[in-house]
């Protein structure tokens, strides 16, 4: 931590910082105990630099991606699955989709936000689709 703070140190008053987070901050699975936290950390990191910075005119925020197709997905094509059902609208992002997010967050337009996790997610933490749910179900049925 105490890098961190000599970093944010050296960082021009009138800045911007965008750190890249996940929905995986609030909401979790089995298995993900150990990603959900160090996400969790991310997200209080941004609202306490936010507080912490502010005053130098430094905007302090985050972006949630929702899922990218990277090699880290593609390990689990079969969650990946899944996971595609859970999003409001079926979608698995390109790397080069959260680029506009990213360019706002680090704009002048976007000056009124600090401390924000701007969720650029698919709708995935608003709940399960119809899709997913019935997605969901044929596999218990199928288990029973």
């Amino acid at each position: 931590m105490r890098a961190l703070a000599c970093g944010v140190s050296l960082v021009p008053s009138g800045g911007s910082i965008v750190i890249t987070s996940s929905p995986a901050g609030s909401i979790t699975a089995p298995g993900m105990a150990a990603y959900s936290a160090s996400k969790a950390a991310l997200d209080m990191l941004v609202r306490t630099w936010a507080l912490e910075l502010g005053p130098r005119q430094i905007r302090v925020n985050a972006v949630l991606p929702g899922i990218i197709e990277t090699e880290m997905a593609a390990g689990s094509t079969g969650e990946l699955e899944v996971i595609r059902r859970v999003t409001a609208n079926g979608m698995i992002r390109q790397a080069g989709d959260m680029g506009p997010v990213f360019q706002f967050l680090a704009s002048a337009a976007s000056t009124p936000l600090t401390g924000s996790l701007v969720g650029a997610h698919d709708g995935i933490p608003a709940g399960y689709s119809a899709e997913a749910m019935g997605y969901l179900a044929a596999g218990a049925e199928a288990a029973e």
